[in-house]
C-alpha cells in the first residue's frame, strides 16, 4: 500500500510541475495556427483592396457559415 501511494505521490507532483509547460505549448500551437491562417489570407485580402485584417476576414467567414447552417436548408 505504501508503494501505491508513492507512486501518486510522485505522479501528482509530477502533473502539477509539467501541466502548465503543456498548457503553454498548447496555446503556443492555437496562436500559430491562427496566425498561419492569417498569412494565407493575406494575399487575398490585399487582392480585394479591402481594408480588413486577414483575421477578421476569417472571423466574418466563419460566421457567416455559421449563420447559413443555422438557417439549415429552408433558410437556403
Amino acid at each position: 500500500m505504501n508503494t501505491f501511494l508513492d507512486f501518486t505521490v510522485v505522479f501528482l507532483i509530477a502533473a502539477l510541475l509539467l501541466a502548465p509547460s503543456l498548457w503553454g505549448v498548447v496555446r503556443d500551437r492555437r496562436i500559430d495556427r491562427t496566425l498561419r491562417a492569417g498569412q494565407r489570407l493575406a494575399p487575398m485580402i490585399s487582392d480585394m483592396g479591402s481594408t480588413v485584417t486577414a483575421v477578421q476576414y476569417r472571423a466574418s467567414a466563419c460566421q457567416g457559415f455559421i449563420g447559413q447552417a443555422a438557417a439549415g436548408p429552408a433558410g437556403r
